[in-house]
């Protein structure tokens, strides 16, 4: 695994667009949740829309997953579109939450380079699996997928939050497991920017919503 600062240098002019020493928390401590089976998804108080600077190019990314199941991160190019990224990242939701809530997580994923001349070499993108590391820590594999049935539903019910995080009650699983934290579904949804350093190396960094710091996730995708 590579250091960051090799990373930067793979992927040049990575902007720095929150504070490195924030503890603020990602997930709230309380969610504003809904009685009415129509309304089903719980949203926090502030998922309002929030309009950012369009200097450079965004994405929408959203980490989404079962409290003790891995966390999944999409990312699209607007909400109603399909994901260009689907990835199964090799760590638990609950895992991620608190070490985001307890300020800088930065994930570095790594594939090998076929033997393919560059110009038949599959997109970045679509490379199928990943070496994983947050935060240094070797993680094991991140895996990409087509977005499933499943996939798009949980997009669909947070299509209309475009900054925020809460939770989807999952009434099956409570049903089977008899207890409403087995069936919660935990959403965290913002702004990335993504750059593009070369076919080899992108870099997807997440905006904060008002500019003064805040939790920051930074995932570094590199073929070596």
């Amino acid at each position: 695994m590579g250091t960051l600062s090799e990373y930067e240098q793979a992927i040049p002019g990575l902007p720095r667009t929150s504070s490195c020493k924030s503890t603020t928390k990602i997930i709230p401590a309380a969610y504003m949740r809904s009685t009415s089976e129509d309304d089903y998804m719980a949203q926090p108080s502030n998922a309002i829309p929030i309009h950012y600077p369009h200097s450079r190019p965004e994405s929408h990314g959203t980490l989404f997953g079962n409290r003790r199941g891995n966390v999944s991160f999409a990312v699209q190019s607007d909400l109603a579109s399909e994901p260009v990224l689907l990835l199964e990242l090799s760590v638990l939701t609950s895992s991620l939450v608190k070490q985001m809530s307890n300020g800088l997580v930065r994930i570095a994923l790594e594939c090998e380079k076929s033997c393919a001349p560059p110009e038949n070499r599959r997109m970045l993108l679509r490379e199928p699996v990943w070496t994983m590391y947050c935060n240094g820590r070797d993680c094991g594999y991140a895996l990409s997928r087509p977005c499933s049935e499943s996939d798009w539903h949980i997009l669909s019910k947070v299509r209309s939050v475009s900054v925020g995080a809460g939770v989807i009650p999952v009434v099956q699983d409570v049903q089977k497991s008899g207890g409403a934290s087995e069936g919660e579904l935990l959403y965290m949804r913002a702004r990335f920017e993504r750059v593009v350093g070369t076919r080899d190396s992108e870099a997807f960094y997440m905006l904060n919503p008002d500019g003064n710091g805040g939790p920051e996730l930074s995932i570094f995708m590199l073929r070596i």
